[in-house]
C-alpha cells in the first residue's frame, strides 16, 4: 500500500481551510453572475478589477451605481443554456449575423447611457445646472421653430418631408397653375416681405423692379400686354362666401398728401374701375383723417361695379405694377408711375390745345364725384345746413331774389404759380375775380378765400 499523502504538510503555505457549519446553505457562483461579481468586488479577490479593501467604509449608492454598471456591460446576450437548436433560432433568430447585430446595438446603447450618466453625474457634483442648461436649449430650439413657422413656413415643412409644392398647386386657381412654373410670377417672398398689404414705399420699390424688367419696356399703349410680360402673383381659389371679386383697383390713403390730391387722385382711379369693368376698394386703415365712410358714402353703395357684393381680394394678391394686374392697387405716389405721360398721350384731345386739350380727364374726374364721391348722411345735413344759411343771407340780408348760386373755394397753397406773370410770388387775393365771374354768370358767385 502506496504511503498517504498529508495535504496539510505539503500545501500549508497555499491553500487556506475554512471550517463551514453544517448549516449554513452554499450557494454556486459563476464568474459572470451578478452575485459573484458582488462578493469578489467587496472582498478584493477580483482578478482585473479594483481591490477594495475589507476594512474601507463603502458608499451603498457609488456601489449601486457600480452593479448598475456591471449589469449593462457584462449581461449575456444569448441564455446560458439551449434547450434544442429549433426553439434557440424560433426565439431568439435563426441568423447568427442578425443576433451580433442586435447584441452590438444594444451594446452600443447601454454604453452611450453609461457616457451620458457619467456626464450628468459629474456635473452635479461639480455645481453645473445641467437641467437649467437643457431646459434652455429646449426653450431656443422651441422658439427657432415657432419663427421659422411664421417666417419660412415652407422651409419649416420641407424639413418635415411634406410636399408643399403639391399643397400649393391644389390652392391656386387654374390661371395661377398654368403662371406656377413660368417667369411672370411676382414673388413677394424673394424681397421678404411678410405685412400685407406692402407699404407705399414698399409698393413703389416694386414698380421700379417691374420698369427695370426688359420685358416691360416699349408699351405703346396704356393697357396693353406683351406676351411673357403679363406680370402677377399667384392667386388662390376663392372659398369665401361671398365669393372674393374676380378683377379690382384698390386705393391707398395713407395721409401723405392733401385731402384734394388724394380726392384728385381717386377720381381718376374711380374712372379707370369704370372704364376696366373693376370693383373699386379704399384702403384706410392707415389714414390720418378717419375712415373714408367718416366723410362719404362707401363705394359699395356709389360705385358696386361688375359683381356687387363681392369680398376685397387676399391684400398678398395685390400688385401696384404693372396695372394689368388682376387685383391693381394705388395711391398718390404710386400714381407717379401710371399718370405720366403715357396717361396724357391716352386721355389727352390730341386736336386741342392748352386746357381743352385736357378736357377729357377733367370730365373723367367730373363725372366721379358727381357719381362716385357723395357725402354721408352727417356730411350732408352740415352741407344742407350752409346752403340755407347762404340763401337766408341773400335773400334777407342783401334782398336778392335768387334760388340758385355758385360757391368757390380759393386756397393759398404752398406751390409757386405756374404763370409767368405770378413767378416771383404767390397768386394772393384778387377782388376784381367777384366782379368778373359775376358779369358771366347767370347766377351769384360766393368766394371762400383762405391765406396763412
Amino acid at each position: 500500500m502506496p504511503p498517504r499523502l498529508n495535504l496539510t504538510d505539503s500545501y500549508s503555505s497555499n491553500i487556506e481551510i475554512f471550517n463551514v457549519p453544517d448549516s449554513a446553505s452554499l450557494t454556486p457562483r459563476t464568474p459572470y453572475s451578478q452575485s459573484a461579481q458582488a462578493e469578489e468586488g467587496r472582498t478584493g479577490s477580483r482578478r482585473n478589477g479594483p481591490v477594495i479593501p475589507v476594512n474601507e467604509t463603502i458608499n451603498e449608492d457609488e456601489d449601486n451605481e457600480e452593479m448598475d454598471e456591471i449589469d449593462l456591460l457584462q449581461t449575456q446576450s444569448h441564455p446560458l443554456l439551449h434547450r434544442s437548436t429549433t426553439e434557440s433560432r424560433s426565439r431568439y433568430g435563426s441568423d447568427s449575423t442578425e443576433n451580433a447585430g442586435r447584441s452590438g446595438n444594444w451594446k452600443r446603447g447601454g454604453k452611450t447611457f453609461l457616457f451620458l450618466k457619467n456626464i450628468w453625474r459629474q456635473a452635479g457634483k461639480r455645481g453645473i445646472p445641467i437641467g437649467l442648461i437643457l431646459g434652455c436649449g429646449a426653450a431656443a430650439l422651441l422658439l427657432l421653430l415657432i419663427v421659422m413657422s411664421v417666417k419660412r413656413p415652407d422651409t419649416l415643412m420641407s424639413y418635415a418631408g411634406v410636399n408643399t409644392t403639391a399643397i400649393l398647386l391644389e390652392s391656386l386657381d387654374e390661371e395661377s397653375r398654368v403662371r406656377f412654373n413660368g417667369s411672370t410670377v411676382i414673388d413677394y417672398g424673394a424681397s421678404n416681405y411678410t405685412s400685407f398689404p406692402l407699404t407705399t414705399d414698399q409698393y413703389v420699390s416694386q414698380c421700379w423692379k417691374v420698369i427695370g424688367d426688359p420685358r416691360m419696356k416699349y408699351h405703346v399703349e396704356y393697357w396693353a400686354t406683351r406676351p411673357g410680360a403679363d406680370l402677377d402673383v399667384l392667386h388662390l381659389k376663392s372659398t369665401s362666401t361671398p365669393k372674393t371679386c374676380s378683377s379690382s383697383i384698390t386705393y391707398i390713403l395713407d395721409g401723405s398728401v392733401g385731402l384734394f390730391a388724394d380726392l384728385g387722385h381717386l377720381a381718376q382711379v374711380a374712372a379707370f374701375a369704370r372704364e376696366r369693368n373693376r370693383t373699386l376698394f379704399v384702403y384706410d386703415e392707415k389714414w390720418n383723417r378717419g375712415k373714408w365712410t367718416d366723410h362719404f358714402l362707401p363705394f359699395s353703395e356709389t360705385q358696386p361695379g361688375p359683381e356687387p357684393g363681392c369680398t376685397p381680394p387676399p391684400p398678398q394678391e395685390l400688385v401696384a405694377c404693372p396695372r394689368t394686374a388682376r387685383h391693381w392697387v394705388t395711391s398718390a405716389h404710386i400714381a407717379f408711375f401710371h399718370m405720366g405721360d403715357i396717361f396724357a398721350d391716352t386721355y389727352e384731345n390730341a386736336y386741342k390745345y392748352t386746357i381743352e386739350r385736357k378736357r377729357p380727364i377733367f370730365d373723367r374726374a367730373a363725372e366721379s364725384f358727381a357719381t362716385a364721391f357723395k357725402p354721408n348722411p352727417t356730411n350732408q345735413r352740415l352741407i344742407q345746413r350752409t346752403r340755407d344759411e347762404i340763401l337766408h343771407v341773400a335773400t334777407k340780408d342783401l334782398n336778392m331774389t335768387v334760388f340758385s348760386y355758385i360757391t368757390t373755394h380759393i386756397r393759398r397753397g404752398d406751390r409757386k404759380a405756374a404763370s409767368w406773370r405770378y413767378q416771383k410770388g404767390d397768386v394772393g387775393h384778387n377782388p376784381n375775380w367777384v366782379e368778373i365771374d359775376n358779369k358771366g354768370s347767370i347766377a351769384p358767385i360766393w368766394n371762400a378765400f383762405e391765406f396763412f
